[in-house]
């Protein structure tokens, strides 16, 4: 019974503070919504963080997937997020070795931070990048071309439909930013 007398009250318990290693994985995790919430806006309405959707893709460095992939299929890009301050070196290289290897172009996106001391410690965004091998970006870069040629051929087919119709197209192709 003495053991009972020496335990503190509940609610007695001094408040821990958060460590960095929290704040670093917080701050991780943090940039990974942001990375979603901008691929939704620019119209993957499917994208999540694997993390909440398959343990498989998570494991395999990859931060953001599809939602329900087998429905909605795969994203063409496998994410790995990285939230670090300049002082750690990021070997890419490395990160881009363990993702998996597949027709998706794997891609590191590096929000790269500094600690900035004043009242309060914190860090600040100095730079944001996407990192990929050179075959992924030459892919990139093929599919955009075949994209130009195939609006070219919409173009010179397009005179050929009814005005309301040709009307309908351009403000849809205008909400594209087209």
């Amino acid at each position: 019974m003495d053991k009972l007398n020496q335990l503190p009250p509940l609610g007695a318990n001094p408040k821990k503070h958060k460590t960095m290693g929290r704040r670093n994985k917080n701050a991780g995790y943090v940039f990974e919504r942001e990375v979603v919430d901008i691929l939704k806006t620019i119209g993957f309405e499917h994208a999540t963080l694997a993390r909440m959707e398959s343990t498989a893709r998570d494991r395999s460095k990859v931060d953001i997937m599809n939602v329900s992939e087998g429905k909605h299929g795969r994203l063409p890009w496998n994410f790995q997020c990285k939230n670090l301050s300049s002082a750690i070196k990021l070997e890419y290289y490395k990160l881009l070795d363990e993702m998996p290897k597949g027709d998706e172009i794997n891609v590191v996106l590096h929000n790269r931070t500094e600690k900035e001391i004043g009242k309060n410690i914190r860090f600040v965004t100095k730079g944001q990048y996407a990192i990929l091998d050179m075959a992924g970006f030459f892919k990139i870069l093929q599919q955009a071309q075949n994209l130009e040629k195939g609006f070219r051929l919409l173009h010179e087919f397009f005179d050929c439909l009814p005005k309301e119709e040709q009307a309908s197209i351009s403000t849809q192709l205008t909400k594209l930013g087209l």
